[in-house]
């Protein structure tokens, strides 16, 4: 198996502030087409159903860029609330609390402003010849400046 990363564009729609934090949500990954890996997503719903509640059950965490920032680490960000998996793919939805520490706080307001409109799921796939892959393990959920889908 492969660990491989998912995006979505986030856009203004998907974002609610509130007192203590952000709701965002999104799509995380869609079916059927290449992304920038040169990989499609299977749409095997029960390996997704399953690979996303494994996930939600255990330690859906929100980390930033994949816990590689260089100041922010693997501090994290804020939890996956929910999620569905329909036609299109996976849409998620996310808190991130409202940080105190500065370097995540800029981070933060980058996301409010519409700078940051990315998500990632880093996860295990499984890769066949053909550049299809299917989900079989979640490992966390990443806001991001690059996206790969």
């Amino acid at each position: 198996m492969h660990k491989i990363q998912f995006d979505l564009i986030l856009d203004e729609k998907s974002i609610q502030e509130e007192e203590t934090g952000l709701y965002i949500e999104g799509y995380a990954t869609t079916f059927g087409n290449i992304d920038r890996d040169g990989e499609i997503h299977e749409k095997d719903i029960q390996a997704l159903k399953k690979a996303m509640d494994d996930y939600m059950a255990t330690n859906p965490i929100v980390l930033v860029e994949h816990g590689k920032h260089p100041v922010i680490g693997k501090t994290p960000f804020g939890h996956l609330v929910s999620y569905t998996i329909d036609h299109i793919g996976i849409r998620v939805k996310a808190y991130l609390e409202k940080p105190v520490w500065e370097p995540v706080l800029e981070y933060y307001n980058k996301i409010k402003s519409g700078t940051v409109r990315t998500f990632s799921i880093s996860a295990m796939f499984e890769k066949f010849a053909n550049g299809v892959i299917k989900a079989r393990e979640v490992i966390e959920t990443t806001v991001t400046s690059v996206p790969a889908n």
